[in-house]
């Protein structure tokens, strides 16, 4: 492949580049597998001397250092989206702070590469040690072979390195996840920790711990490098490095974990050599398993080396290609474009490295000088890059940024903090340890060699010489282009993906809350399950009728606004508000009490898993609706797979006469069937939410009934087949109705305790995540087209400057919710909390039920000439039915209260909301409207003529990402 020179305009030398067009490989998938390739060897080798901390030290050290990665890795994706050429550190200087930065910060990576490669030789040959004992004599012929192996593959084409990359990264992650599985029964945090007085050790030993367990995640910033064999890297770097540091917090943290719970213990692990391997030991003996484990480990290893030389390639290449490197190390393969001169160099250095410090110091220190050397380069390397991120921010605050870092120059501004912090840490163990000394020492020889050659070679030629512009005009305009695409609206959604969605907000009550609702007995739940099944297929067709009427967002808001007038638009939106709050807060508690009953959880730990919840999905949802729904789509197939493995499963366990009969429990009472109302709703609430997913939506006033009636359709089986076949097994219709996780019981009863029933578990709590996710989605959608049209504060609309998402609105919604489940827990206690959820939920259900069904009379009455891309079957008859039904459930709430606090606290706070909400209407909201200051139903012809053409040619008319009138005569600012 022959190169493009970077657009850079900063080379020394003033030749033109060759105009032919680069040979592109990777994607964001193939980035992955070379950014977790890359980092890999650090789950595999260097983490365990972090244990030295003790093992709750060691996680306290690792989220610092997370924090670290994070920061670093989301700068990282703005400053290759904005300046998308290889060179990494070094041009990001160039870019945003001048030549002088970008020679010692490309010298500074120049440092990193080269001695982590060494480090990676020295790894895999210290795993071919444990397992074979081979001679340490025979340790120099070892780097050799590996620097021979992995420098030629990488000469050979970038391609074939690439495809070797994929299948050993893959091998790599999945050789983890085997041993995370296989250790979960060998688990033991009493034995293997606090048995061990092993669970912090002290503060000096936190600091020594601080370098080591930077190689959990150490070369993902390597992955802009990669840039210029990268097609579209402005998108594919940013989703690569995404992807990476996601994947790569989970396995950091699984992998201290699962290593440390189990034989040998934290404070021995902490000295071993190949702690996979000891891992593996310890779980299959050591036996032909464990030796197969091990030959398949030194052949996933490989995958580090094989990153970390094309990463230096990369390096070398741009550095020396623009003169500020000896030219030779620009010199390419004739016919296969590769780096040969940087390749030949940085391979022969690394080996020259590893082969001279084990004669100097031994096999003993040769890890421990390596890493250090790795990580002094690596965080001289993260401050400049971090540096850039702030200098181009300040200095070019209009520059095209196809991709945004969430946390901005705040983020930026914590990862130089903690990489002060992690040198402090290699400073602090340097007055204790030689090895860390050395480090230093060599780490300085570097930097005072580079000035010199900097300031005798370099800079004169920067003197003489006119250096073009870092931001050349052919980049911005190239970039500026993307910008211009990314701005335009795109829409994500058809049938398929909102089945996904609304099953996913749903499915949780498939998992839990619905087997309250057994207290009325197995046919009275049936009973009572017919009921509010009408009530939902009524108010589906009459929503699925309104959404192809009015195909924006807002969802009841919009309805109510668009048929009735602008107070019940607010306090349509204000119930409906209450309810996505609410519901949140009890879909975290869910995927809470599942775990809790996993792994016996203590129940004081619970807010943290709230916060984690909370984050989780917000952040996903901030990052981009496509990235959530392909998530969403995910997890909604597992959902769905899980509970039909369970209803196959269950058919020989099926005893009506065993399980009801004999246990008396048909039906019990017409009171206890009231009490059973709130709890039999938990089958579908959430299905009303989908008309919130307009804006996202192609053609909405086509696919958003079609999704609704899939999604009804589809509840209606699962409800029943859940009900049914839950309460036909052991433990039984009467004894179901206690339990906290009704499929988890079941799965038990089928499969009885074992390794099954315990990957069953693990992916019911995966699975769970759908319901949050959609939640999340929908709650900002929701709160984003109330506070678009002034119905609420404006900062709730504020939105992501590139990704469009509706930033202020999650935020704030998540915050709520994070909030009021934390709160219930303190005040009323985990035993309650999820009643209370459940009835705080419900209440503004059935009020935004009411409603949304009005609206629907109202405009069919007022407005029946109105064009209707789709009908409801039932008409007004269905939708009256569905109201007295919604009125029915409130009657059945307001019953239970009266025998039980959790529904009359509910009743209480929903009061309270509506109170508040009044007051802020009417002072703040009315006059507005008055004042012709917000959208009237009232509006104008010309814009409900809009309305009528919309709903005739197509969601194109319409403005995406607008709600209310606005949506309706305008388009995104």
């Amino acid at each position: 492949m022959t190169r493009l020179s970077r657009i850079s305009g900063a080379s020394l030398d003033i030749q033109e580049p060759k105009l032919e067009t680069p040979q592109k490989h990777a994607k964001a998938l193939q980035l992955w597998a070379l950014g977790i390739g890359a980092v890999i060897s650090g789950e595999y080798y260097g983490w365990q001397s972090s244990l030295v901390a003790g093992f709750n030290g060691m996680l306290i050290v690792l989220s610092i250092t997370t924090v670290l990665y994070v920061t670093l890795s989301f700068s990282l994706a703005e400053l290759s989206a904005t300046i998308p050429a290889g060179g990494g550190p070094y041009i990001f200087a160039l870019h945003s702070i001048g030549p002088r930065a970008a020679f010692f910060s490309g010298l500074s990576e120049t440092l990193k590469v080269i001695a982590v490669n060494s480090s990676t030789f020295y790894t895999i040959y210290s795993y071919l040690q444990a397992l074979f004992n081979v001679d340490e004599k025979f340790a120099p012929v070892f780097f050799i072979v590996f620097g021979i192996l992995f420098g030629g593959l990488n000469i050979y084409g970038v391609q074939a390195s690439f495809r070797m990359q994929a299948c050993s990264t893959t091998l790599c992650v999945l050789l983890l996840l085997i041993m995370f599985f296989s250790a979960i029964p060998h688990l033991d945090y009493n034995q293997w920790v606090v048995q061990q007085n092993w669970e912090y050790t002290d503060l000096s030993s936190a600091i020594e711990a601080i370098p080591y367990a930077m190689w959990f995640y150490l070369g993902i910033e390597e992955l802009p490098l990669a840039s210029e064999e990268t097609i579209e890297p402005e998108k594919n770097v940013p989703r690569g490095l995404f992807m990476c540091i996601t994947t790569l917090v989970i396995l950091s943290f699984c992998t201290a974990t699962f290593s440390s719970l189990i034989a040998p213990g934290a404070a021995a692990m902490a000295d071993v050599s190949a702690p996979l391997v000891t891992s593996f030991q310890t779980i299959y003996g050591t036996g032909a398993t464990t030796t197969f484990f091990k030959w398949m480990t030194v052949i996933a290893l490989c995958s580090s080396p094989n990153s970390y030389v094309f990463f230096m390639g990369q390096l070398l290449f741009a550095i020396a290609r623009d003169g500020y490197y000896p030219k030779f190390l620009a010199y390419e393969h004739p016919t296969r474009g590769t780096a040969v001169g940087a390749l030949l160099f940085g391979t022969i250095s690394c080996v020259l490295i590893a082969v001279i410090l084990h004669y100097a110091i031994g096999d003993e220190k040769l890890g421990s000088v390596l890493i250090n050397l790795t990580l002094l380069g690596a965080l001289v390397s993260y401050i400049f890059q971090l540096l850039s991120f702030v200098y181009l921010r300040y200095r070019q605050p209009n520059r095209p940024r196809p991709y945004r870092s969430p946390f901005g120059l705040a983020g930026a501004f914590v990862g130089l903090f903690l990489c002060g912090v992690s040198i402090f840490a290699i400073l602090y163990t340097s007055v204790s340890d030689t090895v860390f000394l050395a480090s230093i020492a060599v780490t300085a020889l570097v930097f005072i060699a580079g000035s010199m050659y900097f300031f005798k070679t370099i800079l004169p030629k920067i003197q003489n010489k006119t250096l073009g512009s870092p931001t050349a005009k052919d980049m911005n305009e190239n970039l500026l282009i993307g910008i211009q695409n990314k701005a335009a609206p795109h829409r994500y959604a058809r049938a398929p993906q909102l089945w996904a969605l609304g099953i996913g907000a749903v499915i949780s009550g498939q998992y839990y809350g619905w087997q309250s609702a057994l207290i009325a007995g197995f046919d009275g739940l049936l009973l009572v399950l017919c009921m509010v099944t009408v009530l939902y297929v009524m108010l589906s067709f009459s929503i699925a009728e309104l959404s192809a009427t009015i195909p924006a967002g807002g969802g009841p808001y919009i309805f109510a606004l668009h048929a009735i007038g602008p107070r019940a638009a607010f306090f349509s939106g204000l119930a409906e508000t209450l309810k996505v709050i609410a519901v949140n807060a009890s879909t975290f508690y869910t995927v809470y009490s599942y775990l809790q009953t996993l792994f016996n959880v203590d129940t004081k730990f619970a807010p943290v898993f709230f916060i984690a919840f909370g984050v989780i999905f917000l952040s996903l949802n901030i990052f981009g609706v496509q990235a959530s729904f392909r998530m969403q789509a995910c997890s909604t197939t597992l959902c769905v797979a899980l509970l039909l493995i369970f209803f196959i499963a269950s058919i020989p366990y099926l005893d009506y006469n065993q399980w009801v009969v004999e246990q008396h429990w048909e039906f019990t009472s017409l009171d206890s069937a009231i009490h059973a109302v709130p709890f039999a709703m938990w089958f579908y609430l959430g299905i009303e939410e989908l008309p919130l997913a307009s804006d996202e939506t192609i053609e909405p006033e086509k696919n958003v009934p079609r999704g609704l009636l899939l999604c009804i359709t589809t509840l209606v089986f699962l409800s029943f087949s859940t009900a049914t076949f839950s309460s036909l097994i052991s433990p039984g219709a009467k004894a179901m109705a206690d339990v906290s996780a009704p499929l988890v019981t079941s799965f038990q009863t089928i499969f009885g305790n074992g390794a099954t029933t315990t990957v069953f578990k693990w992916l019911t709590v995966i699975a769970l995540t759908s319901s949050p996710n959609s939640y999340i989605f929908f709650m900002g959608q929701l709160l984003f087209a109330i506070a678009k049209d002034g119905y609420f504060p404006k900062v709730l609309a504020y939105e992501h400057p590139t990704r469009g998402t509706a930033v202020g609105a999650l935020v704030f919604g998540t915050i709520m919710c994070e909030a009021i489940a934390i709160v219930l827990h303190y005040t009323i206690g985990d035993a309650n909390l999820g009643s209370a959820l459940i009835n705080l939920t419900l209440l503004g259900a059935l009020i935004s039920y009411i409603f949304q069904l009005l609206s629907y009379i109202y405009l069919a009455v007022r407005q029946p000439g109105r064009s209707r891309p789709y009908r409801s079957p039932f008409g007004v008859t269905g939708a009256v039915v569905g109201t007295a039904l919604c009125v029915v459930a409130i009657g059945a709430i307001l019953y239970s209260s009266l025998s039980d606090t959790m529904f009359l606290a509910s009743i209480v706070v929903t009061v309270l909301v509506f109170m508040v909400g009044s007051v802020y209407y009417f002072k703040h909201v009315e006059p507005q409207i008055k004042n012709n200051t917000l959208c009237s139903p009232a509006a104008p012809k010309g814009v409900r003529e809009k309305i009528v053409k919309r709903t005739q040619t197509g969601y194109h008319t319409m403005a995406p990402g607008k709600t209310g009138l606005h949506a309706l005569s305008s388009s995104r600012e």
